[in-house]
């Protein structure tokens, strides 16, 4: 991912599901001189405290352009040879009533993505990140739902 701005910075963020079947790179090219622009929120709808198994869960917006999936078998360290999309890997999704793709890896069953249709982020579950504390430091958590219900706090 190149950026004309001679400011741009790149975050690199790496994460994965349990088994370690499913991996992930996510890159961001912020202009703001280094600072970080990650979003995250909480979510306690019903249908995310069910796929996360918890009383709430933690996403991190991404733009989908921004993720690299592979396998554990392939090296997330160079872009260029690794697939564009999720293809050959185990990550799959489901899609719930509302048409809220929740994806997850086929070996484990760990949630790793909620995407729904016309959005421009994806969030990624920020407890499947390797490093959650050092990719969400300075950033400020705000109790928003996924989408799945009218935007009213959780």
């Amino acid at each position: 991912m190149m950026s004309l701005d001679p400011a741009a910075t790149h975050m690199v963020f790496y994460g994965g599901c349990l088994c370690t079947h499913l991996r992930y790179r996510i890159e961001i090219v912020t202009s703001t001189g280094g600072q970080n622009t990650v979003t995250a929120i909480h979510c306690s709808c019903t249908n995310c405290r069910k796929f996360s198994a918890g009383l709430q869960a933690t996403y991190v917006s991404v733009p989908p352009a921004s993720i690299i999936w592979a396998t554990r078998e392939q090296h997330l360290d160079s872009a260029e040879e690794q697939p564009p999309s999720y293809g050959g890997t185990t990550y799959k999704e489901r899609i719930d009533a509302v048409g809220t793709a929740r994806g997850f890896c086929t070996w484990c069953g760990a949630s790793v993505l909620i995407r729904r249709e016309g959005e421009a982020s994806v969030l990624i579950a920020a407890g499947s990140l390797d490093e959650p504390g050092a990719v969400l430091e300075g950033v400020k958590i705000v109790p928003t739902p996924c989408g799945q219900r009218p935007r009213v706090l959780c």
